[in-house]
């Protein structure tokens, strides 16, 4: 998080990456897209990429006679691979990026990061960058994004945006989670907000605290606009993985929803969500 170079460039030169890429965060992004095209290709159609809404209709076609099959959407978790140059915007599309953050754990030319700038706000260059990202229908994720920045996304974006994780702060008090006004804001911008499963955004580790917040949220937005932000790739504590949701499914059930609303939560949001925007 300390301003000045980052650290992926050492991991960059020990997994041999192509040099491009050792301080070139574009040049990153770039090459993680072609590992993802070069796995789909060598899969023999076991993994598809999701690019469009017809690549989701194809991809939920052919798993209706082979459940094994995986899909995967490349997103950015920060704005940083732009390099503070808002034509990246059409690399990065013509790559396969589907889903773009602002800023991270870095500060970004649009905008400050919520670990570094928790009071930061939307830049001038920002601003143009957002309305550029719904000129292509690239979805904008606003997790990690400070909540000030956040209000001023929402004053100017002209498409739904998503909060891949984050938690809920009248359940969990926590600084970085998500107050009811913001709540209300995304949902009524059609937006998607993903409960996360970090102890920093339930406050527990087990699936009962999980569900705690996702009722809350529920009751507060409506199902059709809270989905699953688990976060298993970094810093989930959970005595369950990705095979065994069927622990929170139990546990979304015992805090009262619905089958309907569950199904909503578990996926369905998500897919009604991404055909509707992608192109």
């Amino acid at each position: 998080n300390e301003p000045g170079p980052d650290q992926v460039a050492i991991l960059a030169v020990m997994e041999l990456w192509p040099y491009r890429t050792w301080n070139r965060p574009l040049e990153r992004a770039l090459y993680q897209a072609e590992l993802l095209r070069d796995a789909a290709s060598r899969s023999n159609g076991q993994l598809l990429l999701i690019q469009s809404r017809a690549d989701i209709e194809d991809f939920l076609k052919r798993r209706q006679t082979n459940p094994q099959i995986a899909a995967g959407l490349l997103g950015l978790v920060g704005g940083h691979a732009l390099e503070g140059n808002a034509v990246n915007i059409d690399r990065l599309y013509d790559a396969g990026y589907r889903m773009i953050g602002l800023a991270q754990s870095r500060d970004a030319g649009s905008g400050g990061s919520r670990d570094l700038t928790p009071d930061g706000r939307l830049t001038e260059s920002g601003r143009a960058l957002v309305r550029q990202i719904g000129g292509r229908r690239i979805i904008l994720d606003l997790a990690h994004h400070p909540p000030e920045l956040i209000d001023d996304v929402l004053a100017i974006s002209a498409q739904p945006v998503v909060v891949s994780t984050t938690g809920v702060r009248e359940v969990c008090p926590a600084n970085l989670n998500l107050d009811d006004s913001r709540l209300k804001a995304i949902a009524a911008s059609g937006g998607l907000i993903g409960i996360g499963y970090p102890n920093s955004a339930v406050c527990g580790n087990g699936p009962t605290d999980i569900a705690l917040s996702i009722r809350y949220a529920v009751d507060l937005i409506g199902a059709d606009h809270v989905a699953l932000g688990s976060r298993f790739d970094a810093v989930v504590n959970t005595p369950f993985d990705a095979s065994g949701l069927v622990r929170l499914t139990e546990a979304l059930l015992k805090k009262g929803l619905t089958e309907d609303q569950i199904r909503k939560v578990m996926g369905e949001n998500v897919l009604r969500f991404y055909r509707h925007n992608l192109l």
